[in-house]
């Protein structure tokens, strides 16, 4: 079997000339066909010379390394990625320089491409046999063909072997790649035509056809008897290595128990942190290398190995480091390999996968590190920095430090957070000399309180703090002139306490009013003014509800004025922290004003016949608002509006819970409530929650007039119902017969099972007992009845019931189209809804008594 050193080199120079420009493949591919390949030297084990001739003569250096995989170099002007290099990688894979024999184990080396065979050894005369089996002349077509298998042939010999692209260059597309050896013989045709026949049986049993000129000579009856007995030994063979593979792989890699899952963790060394494992069999770990990595990745897609679950992500991570070319291994002066050590010591589920040099998991601290500073004697000495323990004790092999939130300090067995790092200025990792004249100034008392250092007393003494206060200044601002497109600008400030403005923010740090760097410290006449920013830090810039942007051109943060905007900007307002300020200009300032507070009266005017109209009247304590800005903040239901001059305001109703349920009793919400007059009728308006809302002499009319209506229609029952009603349901009939009388559309809206059919039958009665104007006209028109398909029979049941008068017609689907035809059949009829969209318009001309 060939040893996985060499499968590995074989199947990564196909990927090397899959990998290579398609021109140079093309090219490089007719140098291969060509046989302008000359020789082949073999180096080393992985290390060849290849020399070759087109136009002039050119050399291929060819190395392998199991990390990097193939390099290649030409002595053509391109020197990469050229033809002569694709052309030379596939003469080596030919030449069976990337295989071992299984005898000895060692590398060989095949005759060159170009050695001639032996003379007695050439094809004789095969042109001439297709000819004479097809007793007549060949084509010029044909002779071409016999020319180039031929040519096929003899270089197959000298090889022999043979390939995918010889099998085509004769018209016989196989599946594969061009450069993969073909396994047809149990040694090679010693002449054209058996080489010709064993051609012809590997493209046949791969389902393809021979040309029609060329069956004559492709019996294949007596070849096939001599290759039965090979064919069957080297299927043998195939599923002995097939099984002894698996059986090996199992052994090497993941032992008897695949379930059982296999360990990764971190090993930080100096410089380098390397990715190490174990089997569930194995006691110790050890350096995984790039091959075993890759036959691990292979068998973690195939389910054949499973990491637990903190492991897993670990594992995708360098998986996808190998499939991008990268290393086993993070080099911690790397910037992003850093960072990535960085993200992973701060996910508590891999934190436990890394080790020290020694192989020790690294312990976790809950106390912080902190800086501490020891005086200097006098204004001649050094200041002494170094970081320490909570507890005062000296930090020992300090090797990684990790600035962020929080910061990371790693030592040989432990990590620890801390303050933030000060690179370029202290070094964690050992102890920091300052001279006392270059520490006693302002930069120095500033880098003391940024490390939250108390200041040393010869220091302290000069030092005047002065507190800054982030200020947000606001504007309307125009496009450009006379744009009617506007901004909302931001511009925050850091003021003192007594408005003095300091700094301003430039959409990315605060800097000097005037423009310079943000001062955090000034010194004057030996005083040093320290600029406390904390409120600037912790108040930020919170500006996520407005979606505002940064806009270099008006020198703030801008949102576009729409719709929306009021609303946005007062959640903004309400979202800053205390720690800011808001200065708003001009029609900004109405968002500090309260809403205009309201109370509610209601006036009527008689509409219709028994119909008021009803309007809002409000009491407003803001004499200054015109009724125009009135009647614009109560549409808005409750939202803000822009008055001319007065900016964003909007209306808030000043009511009571008790006014409040009195205006739902009428059917009323307050945040619905408009400047158009609402049309109610004078029973709704009857209700006692009406008396308070309204003056007193309109609703003495409204009960009046509501009264009248309820002494109109209470008739009897009509003497054909079998059935004696209670009082709610004489109740719903009445209503039916005062709905009837006066003309009215209505709903009754019992709750379920409460005798809806029978007061409907009742009213029914009463109207085909009563020829007046309730009626549609004559009292023997029919009634129709719509309802769902699951209550047409009780429409039926409850009829013959309650009133077996009526006649009852509930129409099945198969009659449904007769019924405008045939209302005469019946004094009731029943249909569906979905009926009722069949019939459409054709029920349209007949008269209904309902």
């Amino acid at each position: 079997m060939s040893d996985p050193a060499t499968i590995q080199m074989r199947n990564e120079a196909r990927e090397f000339l899959r990998e290579m420009d398609p021109r140079a493949r093309s090219q490089g591919r007719t140098y291969h066909r060509r046989a302008l390949v000359e020789d082949i030297e073999w180096l080393s084990d992985t290390a060849f010379v290849v020399a070759l001739t087109g136009t002039r003569k050119h050399s291929v250096a060819l190395e392998f390394d199991e990390d990097t995989g193939w390099s290649s170099e030409c002595t053509c002007p391109m020197k990469f990625d050229c033809k002569h290099i694709f052309a030379a990688m596939t003469a080596l894979l030919e030449a069976d320089f990337l295989s071992t024999d299984e005898g000895d184990g060692g590398v060989h080396r095949t005759p060159s491409p170009r050695e001639k065979p032996a003379e007695g050894n050439r094809p004789v005369r095969f042109a001439a046999e297709v000819k004479e089996a097809l007793g007549r002349p060949l084509s010029s077509r044909e002779k071409e063909y016999l020319q180039r298998l031929t040519r096929v042939y003899e270089r197959c010999r000298q090889a022999r072997r043979i390939t995918h692209w010889d099998f085509e260059e004769l018209g016989f597309r196989l599946p594969g790649y061009g450069w993969d050896v073909l396994d047809i013989w149990p040694a090679f045709p010693e002449s054209e035509k058996d080489f010709w026949l064993h051609v012809v049986n590997a493209a046949t049993e791969r389902g393809l056809s021979v040309p029609e000129f060329m069956a004559p000579v492709s019996d294949l009856a007596p070849l096939k008897e001599r290759l039965h007995d090979w064919q069957r030994l080297r299927e043998i063979d195939r599923w002995k290595r097939v099984i002894e593979e698996e059986q090996d792989h199992s052994r090497a890699l993941i032992g008897p128990d695949r379930a059982e899952p296999y360990e990764l963790r971190l090993k930080i060394t100096p410089g380098v942190a390397v990715l190490e494992w174990r089997g569930p069999k194995e006691a110790e770990f050890t350096p995984l290398r790039p091959t075993q990595a890759r036959l691990l990745e292979q068998l973690h897609r195939e389910n054949g190995v499973r990491f637990p679950p903190e492991t897993d992500w670990l594992w995708s991570i360098f998986a996808d480091r190998m499939n991008a070319g990268g290393t086993l291994e993070m080099r911690l002066n790397h910037p992003g390999e850093f960072e990535l050590i960085d993200r992973l010591l701060r996910m508590p589920a891999c934190f436990p996968l890394f080790v020290n040099e020694n192989g020790e998991p690294f312990r976790r601290s809950e106390r912080a590190l902190r800086w501490q500073l020891d005086a200097a004697p006098d204004s001649t000495g050094d200041y002494c920095l170094r970081l320490v323990q909570e507890d005062g004790s000296p930090v020992s092999n300090l090797s990684l430090a990790f600035n962020g939130n929080p910061t990371l300090y790693l030592t040989h067995d432990t990590l620890f957070t801390g303050p933030p790092l000060k690179t370029g200025v202290l070094n964690p990792a050992v102890e920091n000399r300052v001279p006392a004249p270059a520490l006693e100034t302002a930069a120095g008392a500033s880098l003391l309180r940024s490390l939250d250092i108390g200041l040393p007393p010869r220091l302290s003494e000069r030092v005047r703090p002065v507190p800054l206060r982030a200020v947000f200044v606001c504007r309307i601002e125009p496009n450009y002139r006379g744009s009617p497109t506007e901004y909302c600008v931001i511009r925050p400030e850091a003021r003192t306490m007594q408005g003095r403005r300091v700094e301003t923010w430039n959409g990315a740090s605060w800097q000097d009013s005037r423009g310079g760097r943000r001062t955090a410290t000034e010194e004057r006449n030996g005083t040093i003014t320290l600029y406390d920013r904390s409120t600037l830090e912790s108040g930020g810039l919170v500006l996520g509800p407005l979606s505002a942007k940064w806009d270099v051109q008006r020198g703030g943060y801008s949102a576009r004025v729409t719709r929306k905007f009021p609303a946005l900007f007062a959640a903004w307002i309400q979202s800053l922290p205390k720690t800011v300020e808001l200065e708003l200009h001009g029609e900004l300032a109405s968002f500090k004003e309260d809403p205009v507070r309201a109370g509610v009266r209601l006036d009527v005017n008689e509409g219709d016949i028994d119909w008021f109209d009803l309007k809002v009247v409000l009491d407003v304590a803001e004499t200054d608002l015109t009724p125009d800005e009135l009647k614009l903040l109560l549409d808005a239901g409750g939202q803000f509006v822009r008055l001319k001059g007065r900016g964003w305001r909007k209306l808030d109703f000043d009511l009571s819970d008790e006014e409040d349920e009195r205006l739902a009793r009428l059917g009323l919400n307050p945040r619905e409530l408009s400047s158009e007059p609402q049309r109610l009728h004078a029973l709704q308006l009857a209700d006692p929650a009406a008396k308070k809302l309204l003056p007193e002499e309109q609703f003495a009319r409204i009960e009046r007039r509501a009264g009248e209506i309820k002494a109109r229609v209470t008739p009897d029952l009509p003497p054909t119902i079998q059935a004696s009603l209670r009082p709610y349901q004489c109740k719903g009939f009445h209503f039916l017969a005062y709905l009837s009388e006066n003309r009215f559309g209505g709903i009754l809206a019992d709750d379920m099972g409460l005798g809806k059919t029978l007061q409907t039958l009742t009213w029914l009665a009463w109207l085909k007992d009563n020829q007046s104007s309730a009626s549609n006209g004559d009292a023997s028109h029919p009634v129709l009845v719509v309802c769902p398909k699951s209550v047409m029979d009780n429409w039926r049941a409850e009829a013959a019931r309650f009133l077996s008068s009526l006649r009852v017609r509930v129409w099945p689907a198969r009659e449904l189209n007769d019924l405008p035809a045939k209302t005469d059949t019946a004094d009731l009829h029943v249909i569906n809804y979905s009926q009722l969209r069949l019939l459409g318009e054709s029920l349209a001309p007949v008269r209904w008594l309902a």
